[in-house]
């Protein structure tokens, strides 16, 4: 029996401290202002790391050596893009961070040759009015 608020990340209403993460409109983005979205995002990083899935091995994503721009290749108008000011977590780990340790999310996910690839960049999130004045983000 799980926990009755559990998420997919993981059990985030057992911490008084946390607020829920703020997800951005980014739909009305072309694809080169995502590109420089993402340029951005990398030149100005904390962290950055790329996982694949591929469901012929594994059920789970796996983190692999891809570089930037070989990532950044993969971008395309129908790829899954997310802009997220995560007040939660520390990446993708579940771990839950101390107070006031926020984080900027930005990347995409895209499917290519029956794979899945996860782009992963982190910000400082001193670095987010830059972003929202730049390209003119907005909260859903």
């Amino acid at each position: 029996m799980g926990h009755p608020k559990q998420g997919m990340i993981g059990l985030v209403n057992d911490f008084q401290e946390y607020e829920p993460d703020v997800f951005f409109n980014v739909q009305n983005l072309s694809l080169e202002q995502k590109k420089k979205l993402l340029r951005s995002a990398y030149n100005k990083r904390i962290g950055f790391h790329v996982d694949m899935l591929d469901a012929e091995k594994s059920f789970s994503r796996k983190e692999i050596n891809m570089s930037f721009e070989e990532i950044l290749q993969k971008l395309k108008d129908s790829s899954h893009f997310v802009f997220i000011d995560r007040k939660g977590f520390k990446k993708s780990d579940g771990k839950p961070m101390g107070k006031g340790e926020y984080v900027l999310e930005i990347g995409f996910s895209e499917s290519e040759d029956q794979k899945n690839y996860y782009l992963f960049i982190f910000c400082d999130r001193k670095e987010i009015s830059y972003f929202i004045n730049t390209f003119q983000l907005s909260t859903r």
